[in-house]
């Protein structure tokens, strides 16, 4: 975690979900505190500026070798999908697969809530400045596991 860094996924998420504090770190020890765990579907760094997509085979291996066991032992009661490469995943672990079959696309299911047994799914476009454009449906996604006060 890099309390330098500007921007990113975190400062997306922790916008999103209402978090502020003074640093990244303090907004990191509120989303810790409210149960939150952020985690990638795939473990491994992964070059885009050399390959523009992930490949298929290292997703599957990711999601059933590793994914799988983190949420396992996490047991959540709600998943928040974020982008393609993370449906992708949840859709190769076992328990998961059936429920998501019908999802084709994060951009239309942007905001749709999956169950999955006791667990429940949001589908979301990956918050990053690139799909901008979906910023309502992101929001609503987001909104879905944002505490009610």
């Amino acid at each position: 975690y890099n309390e330098q860094s500007q921007g990113g996924l975190s400062e997306s998420v922790f916008n999103h979900l209402g978090i502020q504090g003074e640093t990244k770190s303090h907004r990191l020890q509120k989303f810790k505190r409210r149960n939150f765990f952020l985690t990638d579907t795939v473990k491994c760094i992964f070059r885009k500026d050399v390959r523009s997509s992930i490949p298929e085979k290292l997703i599957i291996f990711s999601a059933q070798e590793i994914l799988q066991q983190e949420i396992e032992s996490l047991n959540p009661k709600t998943i928040l999908c974020l982008g393609a490469t993370a449906l992708a995943g949840l859709k190769h672990i076992e328990r998961f697969s059936n429920p998501l079959s019908g999802i084709d696309s994060v951009v239309r299911a942007c905001g749709q809530s999956v169950k999955a047994g006791d667990v429940g799914i949001i589908i979301s476009v990956f918050p990053n400045d690139r799909n901008r454009p979906h910023e309502n449906r992101i929001r609503s996604a987001f909104a879905q596991i944002r505490p009610r006060h």
